[in-house]
C-alpha cells in the first residue's frame, strides 16, 4: 500500500467539513510518515501520479523542500508544512483524497498515451501549403497535452516544440473583443450563425456581416475591434498577454517569417477585408489595413502544446487561469467563446464535431487543435497534415478517440471522470461547500473562481445558512465581497440568526461594509 492510499484511509483525511485542509494534509502525512513510508521519493512520484509537476507557480516551496532532501531522505512533516503556503496546502489535501478533476489521473494519462500513439501511426492528409511558410512543417511532428482545471498535466511527443497557433488565436481575439464592447457592440459587425461555406469563403450574411467569428471575415473584424486606436504591434502584445494570462505565464511568441509568409500571401483575405468595407461592415472608423496586419500577426502567434492546454483549461474554468486564478475575461464572455467554438469552430467539420466529440473546439491550418471540456480541462493537439476541409489528420483522430473512451460530450449528464475516488463516508459536495466558505474567509478570490467553476453555487449555505456574503462581509473582505456581488450574491440572504451580510460586517466593525451591503 502506497503512502498516499495511507493517507486517504486516514480518518481525518476522510473528514471533510469538519477540517480544513491543513489540518487534513498534517494529519495524513503524519499518518504515513508514522510508518515509515513516506520518503522524498514517495512524495515525487505521488505528486507525478497526480500530474503535479515541477514549475507549476503553485508548488513552489513544495519543490524547493524537496530539492534540499537526497532521494531516500524522511519527510519531516511539519517542515515540509512550513515550506509550502495556504493554496499549496489546499492543493495537496484534495489530491491526494482523491478530489481533483481528474482524480484517476494516471489512468487518464495511459489513455491520453494509447490514444496518442494510435494516431501517430495515421498516414493520409497533407501540409498547407498555400502559406510557403507551413509547407515547410514536418509532416511527422505529433504532440499532445492535456491540463485539467486543477492543472494536472501530461503531455507526449515534442510538447516544448513551439508552432504557431493560426485560426485557433480566433477565439481568443473575439473574446478579446466581447471584454472591450460588449456583446451587442460586437454583433452589430458579426453573426452568430455557422455558414454553411468554407472558412475563407468570400461571402457575407443578410446583414452584410461576417457570420461568425471563427470563419476569415470573423477574424479579421475582431482584428479591427480589438483596440481600434492602437497599431498592429500593440494589439498584438494584447493577445499575447491574454494568452500569457491564461496559460500562467508559459512562453509564448511570434514567428515572424510566418506573419511575413501568410501576408505576402493574403490575396484572398484582402480580398474578404475589401468586400467588408464595401458592404460597411467595419465600425466606423477602423482601419482595414491595420486591422488585417493584426490578424496576420494572431495567426503567427506561437506556442507549444502544454500552453495550448493550459489555456483551454482557463476556458473549462471558466475563464480563471488553473495555476493563478487570474481571469482577464468575463466570465459570461467565456461562456459565448465556447458557444462559438462548439458551434463554428471546426468550420465545415463542426456538425459532425459537435455530434461525434460534443465538445467546443477550434482548429488552425498549422495543424493545431485545442477542444476544451468544462469541468475537466484542455486537450491540445499538433500535426501538420491536413484533411480536405483543412484539420489534423492525427487531432481529429485523437480527439474521437478520447470523447468516446472518456465520455466528454458535455449532453451525457455526470461522466465517470467527474466521479472522485473517496469513501463512502466522504461527502465531496460538503467539502467543495466548506472550501468555499473557507476560501471567502481568507478573501482567497482564486480559490473562489476555482470553486464556481467546479459547480459551487454562489448563495450555498452552511448548517447556519451562512453564505460566502456573510462570512467574507464579517471578516473584512473587501475584494472577496466585491467579488461575490459581481457574481450575483444576494445582499437580503439571513441566516440562522437573521442576519443579512450587512449585519455581519455591522457587527464585526466593518462599516464601510456593512453600508455597501445594504439591502
Amino acid at each position: 500500500m502506497s503512502w498516499f492510499d495511507l493517507f486517504r484511509k486516514h480518518p481525518v483525511a476522510q473528514r471533510t467539513a469538519a477540517d480544513a485542509p491543513s489540518r487534513r494534509l498534517r494529519y495524513g502525512l503524519a499518518a504515513a510518515a508514522g510508518r515509515g513510508a513516506l520518503t522524498r521519493a514517495d512524495l515525487e512520484t505521488a505528486l507525478d501520479e497526480h500530474g503535479l509537476l515541477r514549475g507549476d507557480p503553485r508548488l513552489v516551496g513544495c519543490y524547493r523542500y524537496l530539492d534540499a532532501l537526497a532521494p531516500r531522505a524522511a519527510i519531516d512533516v511539519e517542515s515540509f508544512l512550513a515550506a509550502i503556503d495556504a493554496p499549496a496546502e489546499s492543493l495537496l489535501a484534495r489530491a491526494f483524497a482523491g478530489e481533483l478533476a481528474a482524480p484517476a489521473f494516471a489512468d487518464l494519462r495511459q489513455r491520453i498515451r494509447r490514444a496518442y500513439d494510435d494516431a501517430k501511426n495515421l498516414k493520409g492528409g497533407a501540409v498547407a501549403n498555400y502559406i510557403p511558410a507551413l509547407a515547410e512543417a514536418d509532416p511527422s511532428a505529433w504532440t499532445v497535452a492535456f491540463c485539467s482545471v486543477d492543472g494536472q498535466t501530461c503531455a507526449f511527443g515534442d510538447a516544448h516544440a513551439a508552432f504557431t497557433i493560426q485560426s485557433v488565436h480566433k477565439p481568443f481575439s473575439y473574446g478579446l473583443a466581447l471584454a472591450q464592447h460588449g456583446v451587442a457592440n460586437v454583433h452589430k459587425h458579426m453573426g452568430f450563425e455557422p455558414s454553411g461555406k468554407r472558412f475563407n469563403e468570400i461571402t457575407l450574411d443578410e446583414q452584410g456581416r461576417p457570420h461568425n467569428p471563427m470563419v476569415n471575415a470573423g477574424g479579421i473584424m475582431s482584428a479591427a475591434l480589438i483596440e481600434p486606436g492602437k497599431s498592429a504591434p500593440e494589439r498584438t502584445a494584447g493577445m499575447i498577454q491574454l494568452l500569457r494570462t491564461l496559460s500562467g505565464g508559459v512562453e509564448i511568441g511570434m514567428d515572424f517569417e510566418a506573419y511575413d509568409s501568410e501576408k505576402r500571401h493574403a490575396d484572398r483575405n484582402f480580398a474578404l477585408a475589401y468586400f467588408m468595407r464595401e458592404n460597411n461592415a467595419f465600425p466606423a472608423g477602423a482601419d482595414m489595413n491595420e486591422a488585417l496586419d493584426a490578424y496576420f500577426r494572431f495567426c503567427a502567434v506561437m506556442m507549444h502544446a502544454k500552453g495550448l492546454a493550459a489555456i483551454g483549461a482557463a476556458l473549462a474554468n471558466d475563464g480563471a487561469c488553473v495555476f493563478t486564478g487570474a481571469a482577464p475575461i468575463p466570465r459570461e464572455d467565456v461562456a459565448r467563446m465556447l458557444c462559438i467554438m462548439f458551434t463554428c469552430g471546426m468550420y465545415d467539420l463542426s456538425g459532425e464535431f459537435a455530434y461525434s466529440i460534443g465538445v467546443p473546439s477550434k482548429s488552425g491550418v498549422s495543424g493545431a487543435l485545442l477542444f476544451v471540456v468544462p469541468g475537466l480541462g484542455g486537450f491540445a493537439a499538433f500535426s501538420p497534415p491536413l484533411d480536405a476541409l483543412g484539420h489534423s489528420v492525427r487531432g481529429k483522430a485523437f480527439a474521437k478517440r478520447m470523447a468516446a473512451e472518456l465520455e466528454l460530450s458535455i449532453f451525457v449528464g455526470r461522466r465517470s471522470w467527474m466521479t472522485p475516488h473517496l469513501s463512502v463516508a466522504h461527502n465531496a459536495a460538503a467539502f467543495d461547500l466548506f472550501q468555499w466558505l473557507t476560501a471567502a474567509r481568507l478573501g482567497d478570490v482564486a480559490e473562489m473562481r476555482r470553486l464556481l467553476a467546479r459547480g459551487v453555487i454562489v448563495d450555498a449555505a452552511d448548517y447556519d445558512g451562512r453564505t460566502a456574503l456573510h462570512v467574507a462581509a464579517e471578516a473584512g473582505r473587501e475584494a472577496a465581497v466585491a467579488f461575490l456581488l459581481r457574481k450575483g450574491a444576494a445582499r437580503d440572504r439571513r441566516d440562522a440568526r437573521g442576519e443579512t451580510p450587512a449585519d455581519a460586517a455591522r457587527r464585526s466593525g466593518e462599516a464601510k461594509l456593512a453600508l455597501e451591503l445594504r439591502v
